[in-house]
């Protein structure tokens, strides 16, 4: 990875967790890209890049907990595989 890949993944980052905060003070309806960009230090051009629109930004929210989620259960042993699939599937039904 390039240092311009990093600083392009930290730019991301970035904006995601500035929007993340935004939402949450002013609502999701309420808060513009231009209130992200400005916050996060970048430009709007620089959201856009990252993000198609605000909705994407939540996706990648969902995205990153879906790889997180992931990689525990990857972690896990067999053992523990099986209890969770259990569990879950007990509310499945």
């Amino acid at each position: 990875m390039t240092t311009r890949d990093i600083q392009r993944e930290e730019t991301k980052k970035r904006i995601y967790d500035v929007a993340f905060k935004l939402f949450d003070e002013f609502g999701y309806d309420k808060v513009k890209v231009s209130d992200i960009a400005k916050a996060a230090n970048v430009s709007v051009g620089s959201v856009y890049y990252h993000y198609k629109n605000k909705e994407a930004i939540i996706d990648y929210g969902y995205y990153e907990f879906d790889q997180m989620l992931k990689e525990a259960y990857e972690k896990q042993s067999l053992i523990t595989k099986e209890k969770l699939f259990l569990f879950f599937n007990r509310f499945s039904n």
